[in-house]
């Protein structure tokens, strides 16, 4: 039903003081006004009827907020200043070392023996024996990245393409390439055919091969060959029989990893492997000149297996003479200078000891 104007004008007033409840404090007309408004309109007949004189009518609560732009004073005050003044901290130069010495070394027979426990319920074929050399370098210095020739081909199901034509396409099939041609072979890969693992392509054919443009499929594989990367060959022949058998290798995080053998292999195996390893390691090392960069430590693992910290000992219940034989890094020593002890370097970021295998 709607409401006179002196009605609005009387709900107007309560509602601005902020009521919630208008009882029979106010006067009598805005009583009876508010009523009026209240009542529904089927009683619109009977406005003459008798009002209560305290009629109780709810409304809702208005709320209201206050907001301030201007700035507290909190901001304005001084802080006060703490009595120790905080160092900063200087960069960290070098990749951290931790101080291993109290960390038990194992001789390569006893580490074998522990990995195979744990590899048990596993086939041994499938299975690879890990090694990881920390070493003591830069972090924003040069990186080992090389291959080597192991004396036991870790992975022989190495599947290699081959870019060539004609007589030196003859001698890749012979040297064991899995695939090998041109023309056919490009328009494989630019169907998503690519069922190989390294890509290698004779200088003869280097230039119709990037004339193909393959290098958006094949690059972000890193399949893409290159004269940088050494895969642009003169014979094919050989650098298939020397991809085949070669294991790469590089160092991320101051670590070079490296699948070192399988658990099928002997421990003698194992250890040649380990040999040969080491060896051509501690050449890349050395022909880094103006960085300092050492090896640490040694750790051999498995798949499932903790990691085992070598000692440089093939086997513990036999002299050094026949453990001698495991590294041939021991005669090394005088080339790396390696310091006695512990130290630490000169910014402080890290400690320092020198590896046995580096000895």
């Amino acid at each position: 039903m709607p409401t006179t104007a002196p009605c609005r004008r009387a709900i107007g007033r309560a509602l601005a003081h902020g009521a919630t409840t208008i009882a029979s404090s106010m006067p009598m007309s805005t009583s009876r006004c508010l009523a009026r408004a209240s009542r529904p309109s089927s009683t619109f007949a009977r406005q003459d009827a008798r009002i209560s004189r305290h009629p109780i009518i709810t409304l809702p609560f208005l709320h209201s907020h206050a907001f301030s732009t201007s700035p507290s004073l909190a901001a304005f005050q001084k802080k006060p200043k703490s009595s120790k003044t905080e160092k900063k901290k200087k960069p960290k130069t070098h990749w951290k070392i931790w101080n291993h010495a109290e960390v038990p070394k194992w001789a390569l027979m006893d580490a074998v023996r522990y990995i195979r426990a744990f590899e048990v319920s596993n086939d041994p074929r499938q299975m690879k024996y890990d090694l990881a050399v920390k070493l003591y370098t830069v972090k924003n210095g040069p990186t080992v990245k090389s291959r080597v020739q192991l004396p036991k081909a870790v992975r022989t199901d190495l599947r290699i393409c081959i870019f060539a034509e004609g007589k030196q396409a003859e001698l890749a099939r012979k040297a064991g390439a899995a695939i090998v041609g041109t023309t056919e072979v490009w328009e494989q890969i630019k169907n998503g055919k690519i069922d190989f693992d390294r890509c290698l392509c004779h200088k003869s054919v280097y230039p119709a091969f990037q004339k193909a443009n393959l290098g958006r499929i094949l690059g972000p594989k890193g399949l893409m060959p290159s004269q940088k990367a050494g895969t642009v060959v003169g014979s094919v022949a050989d650098a298939v029989t020397s991809m085949i058998g070669a294991s790469e290798y590089r160092e991320r995080v101051g670590v070079v990893r490296i699948a070192i053998g399988q658990l099928s292999f002997t421990a003698e195996e194992l250890r040649d492997n380990i040999k040969v390893f080491m060896e051509a390691l501690a050449k890349d090392v050395a022909r880094i000149e103006d960085y300092d960069k050492r090896i640490n430590e040694v750790v051999l693992s498995s798949t499932h297996s903790p990691g085992f910290s070598l000692s440089g000992e093939f086997r513990s219940d036999i002299g050094d003479e026949g453990n001698a034989a495991l590294n041939p890094a021991f005669d090394l020593a005088g080339e790396l200078e390696e310091p006695d002890g512990l130290e630490e370097s000169e910014e402080g970021d890290g400690e320092e000891l020198p590896h046995p295998l580096a000895e």
